[in-house]
């Protein structure tokens, strides 16, 4: 769990601080890759750790974004949102 936790916070911030894209750009890009690794995941016909993994990955990942979206709004940083946030 330390390690996804790890690898969410590492890749959110280098998407949405290095690269500037912010909170919100970067958690539909991550949202979208969750997606596509869960309907990977799902249209398997047997297990594939791979998957299994980009699926965990993702979760991770697209919850550290939107906990860092919303605790920007907490403090006033107002910043375009994903529609699906």
């Amino acid at each position: 769990m330390v390690v996804r936790s790890r690898h969410a916070e590492t890749a959110g911030d280098l998407l949405g601080i290095t690269f500037r894209l912010g909170y919100a750009t970067t958690a539909c890009l991550f949202l979208t890759f969750f997606l596509v690794v869960v309907v990977a995941q799902v249209r398997a016909r047997r297990f594939h750790p791979a998957f299994y993994w980009a699926v965990t990955l993702g979760t991770s990942v697209v919850g550290t974004e939107i906990s860092e979206e919303l605790a920007d709004r907490r403090r006033g940083l107002e910043a375009p949102a994903c529609p699906v946030l």
